[in-house]
This record gives structure tokens, C-alpha cells and sequence, in this order.
């Protein structure tokens, strides 16, 4: 739990708060009849994102630490910076594919974009988490790599 809950609020949460950014440009670029700016803009708001996001990355590798002295216990705190370390990759996944994502939604691709949700949200997801962490036993690295998984599914 603490893992998860950690990684949520610190570097989740503030990630998609960055989809705005395409989340308002984009609709105007199609409204103005200038969808040749979608590709400069997708650029800049994952660069954007990115850059934002290092500091928030930083914590995410030293969360272990920052959690132990918060008070929970070492083996638990441990875990979670195990956990968070490997979840920075699935956090920049996770910001391209919703900028992607955003801009096929606005460019009239809601169908695919749905298709593609379902089939890495329940395929993926419920496979990779069976088999990374149920029948091959990788625990927290298991939790992490289905994660990563299932983010890069989405972007093929």
C-alpha cells in the first residue's frame, strides 16, 4: 500500500495535471483548421512534462529513504523504493501516451483510443499481473514490470 500510495500522489497525480496543457491547445489547433502545429505541440508538452516532472523523479528514488524516516518500517520502506524507482519509467509512459492519447481523442480516433484502452487496460493489465507476480513470483518487481507493460502496450 505504501508504495502505491506514494507513487499516486507524488508523481502520478501531478502528471496527468500536465495533460492540460494538450489538453487545450490541441482542440484549438483542429478548430483554427491548423492540425500541422498537433506534432510541435505533442513535442513540447511531453518535453514540457518531462522536464517539470525530474524533480518529482528525484523523490521517486529516494522515496525509500524519505518513507523510512517518516516512520514506516525499514523492510516495507525498502519495497517502495524499489517500487518507485522502476514506476518513474511507467510515469513517463504514462505522459506520452495520454498526450498521444489526448490527440487522438480531438482528432476524432475516440473508438481506437477506447479499443486500445480496453485491450492493454483488461488484457494486459490482468495478464502481465498474473504472470509476473502470481505465477512467476517477482513481487514488487513484478507489480513494477506490469505496469511498464502495459504502458508500453498502449504506445504501439
Amino acid at each position: 500500500g505504501y508504495g502505491r500510495v506514494w507513487y499516486n500522489c507524488t508523481a502520478l497525480m501531478p502528471a496527468v495535471g500536465m495533460f492540460a496543457y494538450t489538453s487545450n491547445v490541441i482542440p484549438g489547433c483542429i478548430g483554427a483548421g491548423r492540425a500541422d502545429r498537433i506534432p510541435r505541440y505533442l513535442h513540447r508538452g511531453v518535453l514540457l512534462s518531462l522536464l517539470i516532472m525530474l524533480p518529482l523523479y528525484t523523490l521517486q528514488l529516494f522515496a525509500g529513504g524519505i518513507l523510512q524516516h517518516l516512520g514506516v518500517p525499514p523492510e516495507n520502506a525498502c519495497e517502495v523504493g524499489l517500487y518507485c524507482r522502476y514506476m518513474v519509467i511507467t510515469n513517463a509512459l504514462t505522459i506520452l501516451d495520454g498526450n498521444v492519447e489526448n490527440a487522438f481523442v480531438n482528432l476524432g480516433y475516440a473508438k481506437c483510443s477506447t479499443l486500445n484502452s480496453v485491450i492493454s487496460g483488461v488484457g494486459m493489465d490482468i495478464m502481465c499481473t498474473y504472470l509476473f507476480i502470481f505465477r512467476w513470483g517477482w513481487g514488487i518487481y513484478g507489480a513494477a514490470f506490469a505496469q511498464i507493460a502495459v504502458k508500453a502496450s498502449r504506445l504501439l
